[in-house]
């Protein structure tokens, strides 16, 4: 996971990286590596400060499965570049949604009267407090969990569509590890895991535990679950790393203290690998 942040007229770039994985127990993990300046601001300058980072941590990109970054063009074509899946920020794509959704005319009308409404708030502070009760961040939060609590009126039954069992499909024959494997086996699989999903709904809530019960059963599509359900479904811990209000120099300078190549030597120990950074040919 990579993103980053400049000012073209004061000519200085940064890029952070984090590194998402699965251990052994199916957890997922996301580490912090490393914050550095980047010379030049395209995939050749991030991908030499990309791979410093990783070299200094005991990892290559080839141990990474995914790119998980925004639509930036230097992120695509760093993808490119080293012959690596790039996984779309979710945040991003739901911003391009909101976007274009707040151009209708009845959301830009309603938008014209909030921005109006606010900047006479900020003119009148004694208003401000009138019609806005503070709040906190812990208080969102809060909300945040009450609503999560709140038991779904019902679940959606579950819709076999040709065009998602096609694109699964699709998905799996593309792995650069397929042809290590028995075709026939997997798709023995395939056919127990859909035959599974066609009579009862899984009563696991997390998709990695679900996975980590039924190893024995499909042991190849596990590992393809690990690599897919390790990715995050955003960047945004690395768009943190740029708040200006919390960009800390001394910290955001250190490199990770992480000992990965520690790490690496525990988990060939036990039974599972790590989902993110693991070389693909040993899945």
């Amino acid at each position: 996971m990579t993103d980053g942040y400049g000012q073209f007229r004061r000519d200085y770039h940064f890029y952070s990286v984090h590194i998402a994985y699965t251990d052994e127990n199916y957890d997922r993990h996301l580490k912090f590596v490393a914050l550095n300046t980047v010379e030049s601001k395209n995939e050749t300058g991030i991908s030499s400060a990309v791979c410093e980072i990783l070299q200094k941590c005991g990892l290559k990109f080839s141990n990474c499965s995914v790119l998980m970054a925004d639509g930036a063009s230097p992120l695509i074509l760093l993808a490119d570049k080293h012959q690596i899946d790039r996984v779309h920020c979710a945040c991003h794509q739901l911003n391009l949604v909101i976007k274009d959704f707040a151009t209708t005319r009845e959301v830009a009308n309603c938008q014209m009267r909030a921005e109006h409404f606010a900047r006479h708030l900020s003119k009148n502070s004694d208003d401000k407090h009138i019609w806005i009760d503070p709040i906190s961040w812990e208080d969102v939060e809060k909300d945040i969990v009450k609503y999560d609590t709140i038991p779904a009126s019902g679940l959606c039954p579950a819709s076999s569509s040709s065009n998602s069992d096609t694109s699964f499909d699709a998905f799996v024959k593309d792995r650069s590890f397929i042809g290590s494997v028995n075709q026939d086996d997997l798709k023995a699989e395939l056919i127990r895991y859909k035959a599974l999903l066609a009579t009862n709904r899984p009563s696991i809530d997390d998709p990695l535990q679900f996975w980590r019960v039924q190893a024995s059963n499909f042991p190849r599509l596990c590992g393809i679950a690990k690599e897919l359900l390790s990715s995050p479904a955003s960047s945004s811990a690395s768009e943190r790393c740029f708040r200006r209000q919390e960009l800390d120099k001394d910290e955001a300078n250190d490199d990770c203290d992480y000992d990965w190549e520690e790490d690496e030597e525990e988990e060939e120990k036990g039974d599972g690998s790590s989902a993110v950074t693991s070389d693909s040919n040993n899945l």
